[in-house]
């Protein structure tokens, strides 16, 4: 079977999440900071409105699962990755 990848670019989403918690808790157990989230997957649209990124494709039918939309104002970073087929080990010379 031949992996066909859709023509979009890969990355990592860095961003910055808002979070609640329900249990009981001190007041200095409280957690008072955005929540770091690094979400991967393929770049579906990233511009000034934020960034939709797709962890899943299926090429058969050409659509995308798994997606999440990031504001831009809560965005840290986008780092392209590259997907690459690992290399064969080679053996050493003895």
């Amino acid at each position: 079977m031949t992996t066909r990848h859709p023509d979009r670019s890969f990355a990592c989403v860095e961003w910055g999440d808002a979070h609640g918690r329900s249990e009981q808790q001190k007041d200095t157990d409280i957690k008072h900071e955005v929540e770091q989230i690094q979400t991967y997957g393929w770049v579906i649209r990233s511009d000034a409105i934020g960034v939709t990124i797709a962890s899943e494709w299926l090429p058969d039918d050409k659509t995308w699962r798994d997606t999440t939309f990031v504001p831009r104002a809560m965005i840290i970073d986008e780092i392209p990755l590259r997907l690459t087929r690992s290399r064969k080990q080679k053996e050493k010379a003895q």
